[in-house]
């Protein structure tokens, strides 16, 4: 087989992603631009000579609209005007609620799930896909604040710490960023994993991310709970704070502690580094803070020296 061979021309994949009034932009935006960079990379690497997707917003009408976050996106075409689509994705948003009382577009989503090759959803975009039955004995999930509304729409088939399901040709994904996960588990099904790979890097993502969803629900909920607990009880001393924690690591000085921050290199940081991966938190000398009205301490290593001293 020769190069020639493999650069011979082929249809694009055509993805159609559904958006509405009041959708989360990263729903729809993050997705696409998975599949878009995807592009890019292999026309860069070789790989192909044409383009290998090409993506597409529609909405209940032709034109601009605006997204929750008051940016305004265009729709190519109404969604009426789409009759195939190789992948067909609906976004998620704080308009979901209002696109999925839209029956005409929820006879159009069913008459089209029966048609494309590959059915998405990202964030709540699931909970619109529920309302036209498309989920009924199949697994799913949603972002997590949404979990038990889906479990009571669809039962059993909710996966509640996934940042993606596969089901048959049916995805879905978690909140907003995770869509961008299930994008790239697509292209790796099109195209192999040293394509995915490649495209993660350049993405700066991780291609198969560590963790489920319950991390960024728990997890988060626990550290805004520890932060105001702090702040209670250093009285909003930030140099207090690391007066403490030089003593407590055995620096001579808050200015050399800092500057062992600065550089993430003293040996004397790797207690601090070990205590916090054993307590599930990042290493505390990745996540500096730089202030000019505070301790260039980070918040983790404030918060994990006031847990376990």
């Amino acid at each position: 087989m020769t190069a020639n061979t493999l650069l011979i021309k082929r249809r694009p994949h055509h993805v159609v992603m559904v958006a509405y009034p009041d959708v989360q932009i990263l729903d729809v935006t993050g997705p696409l631009e998975v599949f878009s960079r995807a592009s890019r990379w292999m026309q860069e690497h070789g790989i192909r000579r044409e383009l290998a997707y090409r993506v597409e917003v529609v909405a209940p009408r032709a034109g601009a609209f605006s997204t929750s976050s008051g940016v305004r996106l265009v729709a190519e075409r109404s969604y009426r005007e789409v009759a195939r689509a190789d992948t067909l994705l609906v976004a998620g948003g704080r308009g979901h609620s209002a696109a999925r009382g839209n029956a005409e577009l929820l006879a159009w989503l069913t008459r089209m799930a029966a048609r494309v090759p590959r059915l998405g959803s990202v964030c709540t975009g699931a909970l619109i896909l529920a309302a036209c039955g498309l989920l009924q004995g199949r697994r799913a999930t949603t972002h997590w604040a949404y979990l038990q509304e889906l479990h009571q729409r669809i039962g059993n088939g909710v996966c509640q710490d996934a940042i993606y399901t596969r089901d048959g040709n049916l995805y879905t994904s978690a909140g907003v960023t995770a869509g961008m996960d299930m994008a790239l588990a697509m292209l790796e099904e099109d195209h192999g994993n040293a394509v995915a790979l490649g495209v993660a890097r350049e993405l700066v993502m991780f291609l198969k991310r560590p963790g489920g969803q319950s991390q960024f629900s728990d997890h988060l909920a626990a550290q805004f709970s520890e932060d105001a607990g702090l702040r209670h009880r250093v009285g909003g001393d930030p140099r207090g704070l690391s007066r403490a924690l030089s003593r407590r690591l055995r620096f001579r000085s808050d200015s050399e502690l800092s500057c062992a921050l600065a550089g993430a290199l003293d040996p004397r940081l790797a207690e601090a580094d070990s205590v916090a991966l054993a307590c599930g938190r990042p290493a505390c000398v990745d996540e500096r803070v730089h202030s000019s009205t505070s301790s260039p301490l980070p918040g983790t290593i404030f918060l994990l020296f006031f847990k376990i001293r």
